[in-house]
C-alpha cells in the first residue's frame, strides 16, 4: 500500500505476506514507525496500540541498539508524536507515555503536570546485552520493532545480526511474530545486508516489496520482506 489515500504510511502490503523479518526503507518523514504502533487493525494486521490498550497487555517488543539508547527519556520522546493519537484511542484515559522497569506504560499527564502510571503496552530490549533476556518469557508479545536499525555512522555492534536473531528467538520462543526494522536511511554497508544476502536492495524502486527465503540451521525457513517505503508528498 505504501502511502494510502490519507497521505500516509501503512503497513498492510508488507503485513500481508506474513514475513518473520520485515525491513521498511524510506526517509524520516514517511511515517513508518507510527503506521506500525498506530495503524487499526485490518485483515488481522496492525492494531498494536490499540489492542495492547485493550487488552492491557504488553504486545510489542521495543528494540534499540545500545543500553545508552533506552534510557526512560530518550524511550518516551519516541512516543510524542504518537501522543495525540494516543489520547484520541484511549477516550482521554491516556496522554502520555511512562518507562518504568523495562516496559513502556500508558500514562496520564494533569494540568499540574501530575503523572498517573496506566497498564504496560511494550517491553524494552537492547541488543548489546541481549543475552541477557534469554532465561525470561515474553509471551504476550506479537510483534517487535528496531527502531534505526541503520547506523548512519557505521557504529554497528559485533556480530549485531546474530544478537538480533537470537533476541527474537528469545521474545517469540515457538510462536509466530514479525520484527519490524525500520531504517531511515540506506547505506550499502550493512550488516543486515551482507549477511542475509539483500542483493536487491540497490535497484528497489520506490513502493516495491522483494521477499527472501533464508534456510535455517534446523532446516527450517525465515521469510524476510523488504520495503521501500515512499515518503509523504513523493508521487
Amino acid at each position: 500500500m505504501g502511502i494510502g489515500k490519507d497521505g500516509y504510511y501503512h503497513i498492510y502490503d508488507i503485513a500481508a505476506n506474513n514475513p518473520n523479518f520485515a525491513l521498511l526503507l524510506s526517509g524520516r518523514n514517511a511515517g513508518k514507525s507510527y503506521a506500525i504502533y498506530m495503524d487499526e487493525e485490518k485483515n488481522g494486521y496492525g492494531g498494536y496500540l490499540k489492542k495492547a490498550f485493550d487488552t492491557g497487555k504488553p504486545i510489542i517488543g521495543y528494540i534499540r541498539r545500545r543500553k545508552e539508547d533506552i534510557v526512560a527519556y530518550l524511550v518516551e520522546d519516541d512516543f510524542q508524536d504518537k501522543l495525540k493519537a494516543i489520547e484520541k484511542m484511549t477516550n482521554g484515559q491516556y496522554n502520555a507515555v511512562s518507562v518504568q522497569k523495562g516496559k513502556i506504560h500508558f500514562a496520564y499527564v494533569d494540568e499540574d503536570n501530575n503523572k498517573k502510571i496506566g497498564t504496560p503496552f511494550a517491553y524494552i530490549f537492547n541488543l548489546s546485552t541481549e543475552g541477557r533476556y534469554k532465561s525470561r518469557q515474553y509471551p504476550t508479545v506479537e510483534v517487535a520493532i528496531f527502531e534505526e536499525f541503520i547506523d548512519t555512522d557505521g557504529r554497528y555492534l559485533q556480530d549485531e545480526v546474530r544478537h538480533l536473531q537470537s533476541l527474537r528467538s528469545t521474545i517469540f520462543r515457538d510462536r509466530e511474530g514479525v520484527t519490524y526494522l525500520i531504517g531511515n536511511t540506506i547505506s550499502r554497508e550493512n550488516p543486515y545486508f551482507e549477511e542475509w544476502q539483500l542483493i536487491g536492495i540497490p535497484k528497489m524502486k520506490i513502493g516495491q516489496i522483494d521477499t527472501y527465503n533464508m534456510e535455517t540451521s534446523d532446516d527450517g525457513v525465515i521469510k524476510l520482506c523488504v520495503e521501500l517505503a515512499p515518503n509523504r508528498g513523493d508521487k
